[in-house]
């Protein structure tokens, strides 16, 4: 299809019709699509603009720009005419002046002459047609359904009537007839112009009411109705006095035809036409009355039953459907507020879980809640997280842990020797595919970054210090202590794509091997089930993994001791070593110790207690797995003297064996995992509508 056939189709012409209206109705509060004359007009332009626009420039885009500019301009130009010179039935030329004032606008080629002679023939064309009618009163009006013998029209006439004229020497005048039958009827020709641009109301036309008697309305606002209703009895009589006057005069025709011997055809004409004359029709005022009251009823009955009670979106007008629903679309965007992406890091430690009461979770695998209740004592954020758009891992810091064979504990596997490792989150699913179930499940992939460790002796007090040769080669990290830093290996990240999260609840996390094993089954807690002070150091030095010190310094070995702690299970020398800190809770004894609740307290403290012994390993017999270990005593050094301050000393004066066994628990620290993530939240931003008052 050209583009010239693209451009007069019955779709491009609307719309670009509806877009000068709109421009219209903008600028000057004046709806013209309300008239399908105009759009005819405008569809008359657009061939204007064809005929004028050279062939080179013949493209769509170009045709429908200058039909909308040049259409605009000369609507805008008629009624700002219109307006000012403040008729309401103001002409505005003929449709031949009105096409050819558009031309006179266009700011084109005066290439189109044929099509301005074709266009002015037929309008001279049209015109005769008009001209014709107006002769012919036959042409438009109505004639009656059961015509009378003796009907017949001017331009058809009998042979009886001609016999008439012959017989009788009285000559009818026609042009005198014509004359008298115009003057007394007012009979206009029956033709309305498809153009009828020029006598459109436009003081009528903004779109603020919805009647179209409005000029009525207005001229009657403030009048008296006593004074409209004279006016209009006044207006029925005499247009009653004009109907008896041509009624007379027609009867008088009739009575010379009929003394001169002729048939009356015009009463026979009108028997035939009397229903429809309303003289001879006898109206009850009353009955009138009672029908318009009637009408009156069942509109307002349609109006309850089809658009009040029935009042849905599908029953309004279909332009007023589509302006509610872009209305609806416009409000619901502006109302939108302002977001803003907020940035959190949270810390997550597997020791702040409830480790002492509840063996379900373990330092590898265990649960976070946000925002938790009052009476919540697991792992728990007091912050609540809503909008989450995305979460992510920052980084993982794990222990020095290790994969201990029962048989052979000289077998020592620590945690670097996996090439990665899975971290996995209940809630936070569909990061990974994989080949397995495993890596399907996995919210991160974790390789090994740093290692950070600290020795625990230096390498030449081992020979010195060690009770057995032996017992410093039995793993190789006996004496090291640290933790190993894992990043994520593709910085993944769980995003939230169609909408924000609602609202964070829980992480539950679970660490594995790449196969999804647990690399350590065995546990970081245990229970207390002795916890006295020990002999003297001098004493017991042959029973210990390290030899016996002096104690405190400046001070003898043999007048200081331990505390020595027995667990209720064994635990292995590679989970719980030298240097190792671990935490105590609940531990109380009853009695009447004059230092029994300083001890307490000081077992109980927030910040723990160093292994600094173990019961001796020995190969042949427990091979590392005891229940044995000692802590270093109450007491404070002087700083001045660098010796101990014996005031802050004590081994005697408790009620160590009033404690109930296996009351107490105790964890190690230093076994225990840390999560440190990122969380993106999205928050209405409040910046526009709030100012800081230290501006």
């Amino acid at each position: 299809m050209s583009n010239t056939e693209l451009f007069l189709s019955t779709n491009n012409l609307k719309e670009n019709f509806q877009t000068v209206a709109d421009e219209i109705l903008k600028t000057t509060g004046y709806n013209i699509s309300r008239h399908q004359s105009l759009e005819t007009k405008f569809n008359s332009m657009a061939t204007i603009i064809i005929s004028k626009t050279p062939d080179e420039e013949r493209t769509l885009g170009i045709l429908n720009t200058k039909l909308q500019l040049n259409s605009v301009t000369y609507f805008q130009k008629v009624i700002q005419t219109n307006k000012q010179k403040g008729t309401r039935n103001n002409t505005l030329n003929n449709t031949t002046n009105t096409i050819n004032d558009f031309n006179q606008t266009l700011d084109l080629p005066n290439n189109g002459s044929k099509m301005n002679q074709q266009m002015d023939q037929l309008m001279n064309s049209r015109r005769q047609l008009n001209d014709s009618r107006n002769d012919n009163t036959d042409a438009y009006m109505p004639r009656p359904i059961n015509p009378a013998d003796g009907y017949i029209n001017t331009n058809q006439r009998s042979k009886e009537l001609e016999d008439l004229y012959k017989n009788h020497s009285t000559e009818i005048n026609n042009n005198e007839l014509k004359t008298q039958t115009e003057k007394d009827y007012n009979i206009q020709p029956f033709t309305i112009s498809s153009d009828v641009f020029n006598t459109i109301n436009f003081d009528d036309e903004k779109d603020l009411p919805l009647y179209q008697n409005i000029s009525t309305l207005q001229d009657t606002e403030n009048s008296n109705p006593m004074d409209l209703m004279n006016r209009a009895e006044q207006s029925r009589k005499q247009e009653l006095n004009n109907y008896k006057q041509m009624e007379m005069g027609q009867k008088q025709t009739a009575q010379s035809i009929i003394t001169q011997g002729q048939r009356d055809i015009v009463l026979e004409r009108n028997n035939t036409d009397a229903v429809t004359k309303i003289d001879q029709t006898i109206v009850d005022p009353k009955l009138l009355h009672q029908k318009n009251e009637e009408w009156q009823n069942r509109m307002l009955k349609n109006i309850d039953n089809s658009m009040v009670n029935d009042n849905i979106v599908s029953n309004l007008d279909k332009t007023l459907d589509a302006l509610l629903q872009d209305k609806l679309i416009k409000l619901q965007r502006d109302a939108q507020p302002d977001y803003q992406d907020r940035i959190s890091y949270i810390s997550v430690n597997s020791i702040d879980r409830k480790w002492e009461s509840d063996d379900t979770e373990t330092r590898y695998d265990f649960q976070v809640k946000f925002n938790p209740s009052s009476d919540f004592t697991g792992a728990g954020i007091n912050n609540s997280y809503k909008n989450v758009l995305s979460i992510e891992l920052v980084t993982a810091i794990l222990p020095v842990d290790v994969h201990i064979e029962p048989f052979d504990t000289r077998i020592y596997l620590n945690i670097m020797k996996y090439p990665y490792l899975l971290l996995s989150i209940e809630e936070l699913d569909g990061v990974f595919s994989g080949t397995n179930m495993n890596n399907d499940k996995a919210f991160a992939t974790l390789v090994f970054d740093k290692f950070h460790n600290s020795e625990i002796l230096s390498s030449d007090l081992l020979s010195s210090n060690v009770s057995v040769s032996t017992g410093k080669i039995s793993y190789s990290n006996e004496f090291k202590r640290g933790f190993i830093r894992y990043n994520p290996a593709y910085f993944e990240k769980k995003r939230f794509y169609n909408a924000p999260l609602a609202s964070l609840n829980k992480l539950s996390i679970h660490l594995t091997d790449p196969r999804g094993n647990s690399f350590n089954t065995l546990s970081d807690t245990n229970t207390i089930n002795d916890l006295i002070f020990s002999a003297n150091l001098n004493t017991i030095a042959s029973t210990l993994e390290l030899t016996a010190s002096n104690g405190f310094p400046n001070t003898s070995s043999g007048l200081h001791k331990m505390i020595k702690l027995t667990s209720t299970k064994h635990f292995s020398n590679r989970m719980f070593r030298i240097g190792d800190r671990i935490l105590i809770k609940n531990y109380s004894t009853t009695g009447s110790g004059a230092n029994n609740n300083k001890f307490i307290n000081f077992i109980n403290r927030e910040e723990g207690h160093i292994i600094i012994n173990l019961e001796q390993e020995i190969v042949t017999t427990n091979k590392g797995q005891i229940n044995t270990m000692y802590l270093a005593p109450p007491g404070v050094l002087d700083s001045n003297k660098e010796i101990l301050d014996t005031s802050t000393y004590y081994d005697s004066a408790v009620d160590t064996g009033n404690y109930t066994n296996d009351s107490a628990s105790f964890v190690n620290v230093d076994l225990q995992s840390h999560f440190l993530f990122r969380i993106v939240t999205r928050e209405v931003d409040v910046s526009n509508v709030t100012k800081p008052i230290n501006v």
